[in-house]
């Protein structure tokens, strides 16, 4: 049988920040793969991210283009390793008070899980 849970408003409230920086980071994700895939386009205009370690894995990939094929080449492992550490970074195991910040945990936690995969994928190829 379900009941109503007591809210405490503080915790409920900083749940919420809390879920809601973990989805931003992975649409900021998602926003890279854009950004990676438009990368080669000179004067590319990329979009900001409140993630530094996304902004920064990026940049130095954009940098590492213009300087050669061969750089190029390395810098994509890197940017590709950077990227997968930032999708694991925020989604390890955690207990939300409340169930509607523990779904949405488990579906942010599943879609990670799939972006991490994808990264692992593409990594070993170009090892």
């Amino acid at each position: 049988m379900q009941q109503w849970e007591v809210v405490d408003w503080t915790r409920f409230y900083a749940a919420a920040d809390e879920m809601r920086k973990i989805e931003n980071r992975s649409d900021e994700l998602e926003t890279a793969f854009w950004d990676i895939g438009s990368a080669s386009r000179l004067k590319q205009e990329r979009h900001p991210y409140d993630s530094r370690a996304i902004c920064s894995a990026i940049d130095q990939y954009c940098q590492a283009l213009n300087q050669g094929p061969d750089q190029a080449n390395d810098a994509a492992g890197s940017l590709l390793a950077s990227l997968r550490e930032v999708s694991q970074s925020d989604v390890a195991p955690r207990s939300f008070t409340y169930d509607f910040f523990r779904r949405r945990f488990e579906q942010e936690a599943t879609k990670r899980k799939e972006i991490t995969t994808a990264l692992d994928k593409v990594l070993k190829n170009i090892q």
